[in-house]
């Protein structure tokens, strides 16, 4: 999968499209492929601060298809189109 990855670098670019490993949705996680994103103001702010996250991987405001459940989640189903 693709994804934008934030690195704090004075060098190289902030943000670059790299190719990272797919996750797997954990007990009660959903994977969801993503049709629309966006950067909200939060994220903004976080990036300004130095706040990074643990997957380097910025945009919360997401839209998509559910393609994978955990073992424990009752609410979505695999095709559900959520936001």
């Amino acid at each position: 999968m693709k994804a934008y990855v934030y690195k704090k670098s004075k060098t190289a670019p902030f943000v670059t499209l790299q190719e990272v490993t797919a996750p797997s949705p954990k007990d009660k996680q959903v994977l969801i492929r993503i049709q629309a994103v966006s950067v909200n103001a939060a994220d903004y702010r976080s990036m300004q601060m130095g706040i990074i996250p643990k997957s380097e991987i910025y945009g919360s405001d997401i839209s998509g298809t559910i393609v994978e459940v955990g073992p424990h989640v009752s609410l979505f189903s695999v095709d559900d189109e959520v936001f």
